[in-house]
């Protein structure tokens, strides 16, 4: 978890009044850590019950709980404003969203419904296994006219997210413009 948490804190730019959405947060731990850090105002999503009960225990036995909420939800029919936040982290939910028949398809879906919720000039931080190779469609999003309003940057990780030792990940830093 340390070569991701120092990757959020750095791109991020400890920017703590910033609404942050875990998008498919799973039991990830990694909300906790950036409320250690002071990141006040963060929400976690995912289609699992099992994994939202699993973090809001540890939200009500959690010494620092204010500004943190958990909600059983599809990522890709989110039930948020539009412009609702600043940042959005992705640890391999767009690995999973992909993993249907038409994976480019299902990626633009998630895409343009994390470009609904995201203010402008906010950023979705999409931590990978995959290289741009496998997800070009992440790369090239400015050119995909459903996508208008995104562009892409993408860096290779010199460690798997929590697997140290298990090779590279990628991350891709999605902007919409202001």
């Amino acid at each position: 978890m340390t070569a991701l948490r120092s990757y959020v804190l750095a791109f991020k730019n400890k920017a703590h009044e910033k609404k942050i959405l875990h998008s498919g947060t799973g039991t990830s731990k990694l909300p906790f850590l950036l409320r250690e850090e002071g990141y006040k105002s963060q929400v976690g999503i995912d289609f699992s019950k099992t994994c939202i009960d699993s973090l809001q225990e540890t939200l009500r036995e959690s010494k620092v709980k204010d500004g943190m909420e958990f909600h059983k939800m599809d990522v890709k029919e989110m039930e948020f404003k539009e412009s609702t936040f600043d940042v959005i982290i992705d640890k391999g939910t767009c690995d999973c969203v992909m993993l249907t028949q038409n994976k480019d398809e299902a990626a633009v879906c998630y895409l343009e419904e994390c470009r609904r919720v995201l203010k402008p000039g906010g950023q979705i931080a999409i931590f990978s296994l995959y290289g741009p190779k496998e997800r070009s469609v992440l790369v090239s999003c400015e050119k995909h006219k459903r996508l208008h309003g995104l562009s892409c940057a993408h860096f290779k990780m010199p460690e798997a997210l929590e697997c140290p030792g298990e090779g590279a990940s990628h991350m891709y830093l999605i902007t919409k413009k202001a």
